[in-house]
């Protein structure tokens, strides 16, 4: 907001509204482990450095933009999947059939939920 009338600039000031993380730091560890991956294959497929993987578990990473976007794959795991299949490469096959097998499952569990 440029100005108010003709008397100059705006005197509201807007501040961003602090919130809790959308997912903590426990559930994306049970989110990893339920998929059966280690810190390091979750990293990969997830884009993610096993480093800070490792802090957002012990809850000492805060960027809500990440974990923002682990809230998303744990909420709709068709986003898992595509990030699941474009970054497949990078993990084990044996590892990476498990993961699938799982992330289909919840796929088929999250259709059935009533609303």
């Amino acid at each position: 907001m440029s100005t108010i009338g003709s008397r100059g600039p705006s005197s509201f000031i807007f501040e961003p509204v602090l919130a809790e993380a959308p997912v903590s730091g426990k559930e994306i560890k049970r989110y990893r482990k339920e998929l059966g991956l280690t810190i390091r294959e979750f990293g990969l497929l997830f884009d993610l450095s096993p480093f800070t993987v490792q802090k957002i578990e012990a809850q000492k990473q805060t960027g809500r933009e990440i974990l923002k976007r682990l809230m998303i794959y744990m909420r709709f795991p068709e986003v898992a999947m595509y990030e699941i299949k474009r970054n497949g490469r990078k993990i084990h096959s044996n590892a990476l059939k498990k993961v699938i097998r799982k992330t289909k499952k919840q796929e088929f569990s999250n259709r059935h939920i009533p609303v």
